[in-house]
């Protein structure tokens, strides 16, 4: 059987803080400890078999719905401070992971890349 690699990209808005008080902002590398905003971008990449009959590794529709359920409802438009204790990049990079590979029926999930800004991207797991 042919196995394939597909990846799919959802959009989220969420505002966050990473000022915790026990963080300075030298440690910080940048200021980051005041409200912000940012447009996320999560590419999920998923493995399996083509099935013979429809020449489709996972249906569409079920990876758009896994996307909207799974990340974008309950991340978009949303401080993410009064959801995560921790809201790095890194920490929601691998919340996306674990979210996504918790509901996933047909297809094997790889890797999620998170994009935070145009200089910030994060792989989980590493590659």
């Amino acid at each position: 059987m042919d196995r394939l690699k597909l990846t799919a990209q959802t959009d989220f808005c969420s505002s966050h803080s990473l000022g915790a008080p026990e963080h300075r902002r030298e440690e910080l590398g940048e200021v980051c400890d005041i409200e912000h905003g940012h447009q996320y971008f999560l590419r999920a990449s998923f493995e399996g078999q083509i099935d013979p009959k429809t020449g489709l590794m996972i249906s569409r529709a079920e990876i758009q719905t896994l996307l909207e359920d799974c990340i974008r409802l309950p991340l978009h438009n949303r401080n993410l401070n009064k959801i995560f204790k921790q809201t790095s990049g890194e920490a929601i990079a691998k919340w996306c992971y674990e979210s996504l590979q918790s509901k996933l029926s047909t297809a094997k999930l790889t890797s999620v890349e998170l994009i935070e800004t145009k200089k910030n991207g994060f792989h989980y797991p590493a590659l």
